[in-house]
């Protein structure tokens, strides 16, 4: 009995689990200064600039949005490698059984 291993799935590349510093300390940058210049295009005038309300909404707030988006790019990007890694396993198993299934069936075709 033939073994066909072409009609088993094909590996799944495993996604890098680096991920690029520069170009999210750059998104830091940007997302931190849009942050910023919103915040002291919209604060009103009368009100000090001294506060801890000032400096949270100012830098705090937009850092919390990196964080979260970086967050959740890393939560991705590990789902996706662990997800390559289970498929890879489960096809390299598959193979396994395959060709020790095919040949036992070979050994008794031969034998008999």
């Amino acid at each position: 009995m033939p073994i066909e291993f072409d009609a088993l799935p094909a590996r799944v590349p495993v996604p890098d689990a680096r991920t690029t510093t520069v170009s999210w300390l750059i998104a830091l940058v940007i997302i931190v200064a849009a942050g910023a210049a919103l915040s002291i295009a919209t604060w009103p005038a009368a009100r000090p600039t001294q506060t801890l309300w000032f400096w949270t909404r100012t830098f705090g707030l937009p850092f919390l949005a990196w964080l979260g988006l970086y967050s959740g790019w890393r939560f991705v990007l590990a789902n996706r490698r662990r997800d390559a890694l289970a498929d890879n396993a489960a096809i390299e198993l598959k193979e396994k059984f395959t060709a020790k299934f095919g040949a036992c069936w070979t050994a008794v075709v031969a034998a008999g």
